[in-house]
């Protein structure tokens, strides 16, 4: 019985060794091909038997080829429990390379749930256990390193990081550097080193094939970088974006609000118009806010403007917390890390006095004491030390706060201010206007006088010769304002030139208005009252009326850009 026993356990270990020596070789093989062909591999890894993985080393190998398949394929997975069992395995018992591979990975599924000070942490790890000639991992590391540090706002990081990156592809030879100088060319311009920038944004579509998607990733950057400056290369920008609109089809969000500013500076504004209207129906995001901004300061529209304003300003105050919050979360993690080291430095201390204890014995008590205050007393300077540091940073971080708050008031007045102006200058046009108007319509209020003179001699019979020469008087002034193609259009063109071109826009803004609608329009904004309206019109005065009544509405009905101007002389 004992013997048939034997005989099964040997089978059964003879069977899983079998089975493990298969499961290994098509992990080894899977490994071969994952870089170039990871869609495959993952069908392969997805198949394999959890119960093929009956070891700790090949669930650990398993779970490193499965999470880089993941990564390979864009698959951002948020579970954790992926790597975690795997990580703590090799922290034990893994070479260097296996650590390397699942710190990276790990890193790569916090960042996936956005958990990015975490995700700097692996990545750093794993950067301390790759080799030093191993630059593609390295580069990885650190391009890893750059996303996270942009996506927390610590831009200094994030620039730093960029170039160790293309450093390493440099150096491992690869021909192909336009991604990681493109990662280059965003970081400067996050750090606002816009000429830098603008540079390498040439370099990286200059050297790829111009209809590549990352060749139109980088015109469209460079057309956002290039607004940043002073003194844009307006023509260039156009020309960038009608290219990628051109052969991709359309553009972002933001690069059509940036084309329609650019159309707006060269001066073909309706054609900005037409793109802005379309606009007006997407969602609001923080990314166009900036560009929207200048667009309503462009076209001096004040109120989108201080809204517009208002949002960015409460956007930044959200950065500003995150970058307080990611200072924060250096000094803790610095901090924690220094305890760790010095307890891994307790345990090894701990563990060496045990074993020469146990080799030297009592003869070597003396020594072993000296040994150990020697060592003691290093651990109590660098107690001191970290206490030290704990208290600079908690200065420092004092400090941030102090200076955030001080920035803070600083936007609140000055925020108060612009309010404060803005108000008044609106006052003042309002003021102006008001005073324009009334010069305007005073302008023309001679010629009711005119006719009612006239009306007023005829009705009484007065001599024919006083009756003429009130008509002569006024009858250049009636050739230009009477009914006519030609006296309407230099009655509108008077009128345009002295309000700001009010009937051109009125014919904009309410197209299907009759040109008899217009002409009344224009009689009603230079001031002339019902009796002259009736003459010129040869209408009653009760239709003058109605007439009036029903255009103001539609006047005083609109609701737009022009709404303010209308309501002047409605």
């Amino acid at each position: 019985m004992n013997r048939l026993i034997t005989i099964l356990l040997l089978i059964s270990f003879f069977f899983a060794s079998c089975g493990n020596r298969q499961t290994k070789a098509l992990l080894q093989d899977v490994e071969s091909y994952i870089q170039e062909r990871p869609d495959s591999a993952l069908r392969v890894l997805r198949k394999v038997d959890s119960l093929t993985l009956n070891t700790k080393s090949l669930r650990a190998r398993y779970s490193v080829l499965f999470a880089m398949a993941l990564d390979k394929n864009y698959i951002d997975t948020t579970a954790l429990s992926i790597l975690e069992p795997t990580v703590a395995y090799y922290e034990r018992s893994g070479s260097p390379q296996d650590k390397m591979l699942s710190y990276y990975y790990l890193g790569r599924i916090y960042a996936n749930r956005k958990d990015y000070p975490n995700a700097v942490i692996f990545y750093s790890r794993a950067l301390q256990e790759s080799s030093e000639d191993d630059y593609y991992h390295k580069g990885l590391a650190y391009e890893a390193l750059a996303n996270a540090y942009s996506a927390s706002f610590n831009t200094e990081e994030e620039l730093r990081n960029a170039i160790f990156a293309h450093d390493c592809f440099e150096k491992m030879g690869d021909k192909n550097l336009a991604l990681s100088r493109y990662k280059i060319a965003q970081a400067y311009h996050n750090n606002e080193q816009f000429d830098l920038a603008d540079s390498l944004y040439s370099s990286v579509y200059s050297g790829l094939d111009s209809t590549s998607k990352l060749a139109f990733y980088a015109m469209e950057d460079q057309v956002s970088n290039d607004l940043q400056q002073e003194k844009p290369d307006v023509k260039r920008d156009l020309r960038l974006l009608e290219y990628v609109a051109e052969h991709r089809g359309n553009l972002t969000l933001t690069s059509y609000y940036e084309y329609a500013y650019l159309l707006l500076l060269i001066g073909e504004k309706v054609t900005a118009e037409n793109i802005l209207s379309q606009l007006s129906e997407s969602e609001e995001c923080v990314e166009t806010m900036e560009i929207r901004y200048r667009i309503a300061e462009y076209e001096e529209n004040d109120e989108e403007a201080l809204t517009l304003l208002k949002s960015i300003l409460s956007y930044q105050n959200d950065v500003v917390k995150k970058q307080l919050a990611q200072s924060v979360f250096k000094a803790q993690s610095d901090y924690y890390r220094l305890n760790a080291e010095v307890s891994e430095q307790k345990s090894t201390i701990a563990n060496q006095r045990s074993v020469i204890i146990l080799v030297v014995g009592l003869m070597m008590v003396g020594l072993l004491y000296i040994v150990f205050m020697k060592r003691k007393i290093a651990l109590i300077r660098e107690k001191d030390r970290l206490t030290q540091a704990v208290e600079e940073s908690e200065r420092l971080l004092e400090t941030v706060r102090n200076r955030a708050k001080e920035e803070k008031e600083e936007r609140d007045k000055d925020i108060f201010d612009l309010k404060s102006i803005n108000e008044r200058e609106r006052d003042k046009i309002k003021e102006l206007r008001d005073m324009y108007v009334t010069l305007y319509q005073k302008r023309f209020c001679e010629i009711g006088k005119y006719y009612d003179a006239a009306s007023s001699h005829r009705l009484e019979s007065i001599k024919e010769k006083a009756y003429n020469d009130v008509i002569s008087s006024t009858q250049a002034l009636f050739e230009e304002i009477a009914s006519g193609s030609e006296g309407q259009k230099k009655f509108e063109a008077r009128i345009n030139a002295d309000l700001d071109d009010i009937v051109s826009k009125i014919r904009s803004d309410f197209p299907k208005l009759k040109d008899e609608d217009i002409r009344f329009i224009c009689y009603l904004i230079v001031g002339f009252d019902t009796s002259t309206i009736s003459f010129l019109m040869d209408i009653s005065k009760e239709n003058v009326r109605v007439k009036k009544h029903r255009l103001r509405e539609k006047l005083n009905g609109y609701s737009g850009p022009n709404e303010t101007l209308y309501r002047l002389f409605a």
